[in-house]
């Protein structure tokens, strides 16, 4: 796989610098603005920042954190879990 990159464009230096420098304009330009908003954009800038191993804990923790919002506010995702959840116990 080495042998298939002919041109490294940017070192993990200046990629970091770059994405720094981007969550800080966002910052700057979104600070009176919804809250949320912001959050979620400085999760994404700390998330842009971890290595593999934390993109994949992140996933799976956003993946997580979806299903219990869903879960606590739609009957329908309730009920569909629970209809898949009987389906798979009446294999075992």
């Amino acid at each position: 796989m080495e042998n298939d990159i002919q041109e490294i464009l940017f070192t993990r230096e200046e990629i970091y610098r770059r994405v720094s420098e981007i969550g800080a304009q966002i910052t700057k330009d979104f600070k009176d603005k919804d809250p949320v908003f912001v959050g979620v954009l400085k999760l994404l800038n700390i998330v842009l920042n971890l290595n593999p191993v934390g993109l994949i804990v992140a996933g799976i923790a956003a993946l997580t954190a979806a299903v219990v919002v869903c879960w606590n506010k739609f009957a329908g995702f309730r009920a569909v879990i629970l209809t898949a959840w009987d389906t798979l116990k009446g294999f075992g």
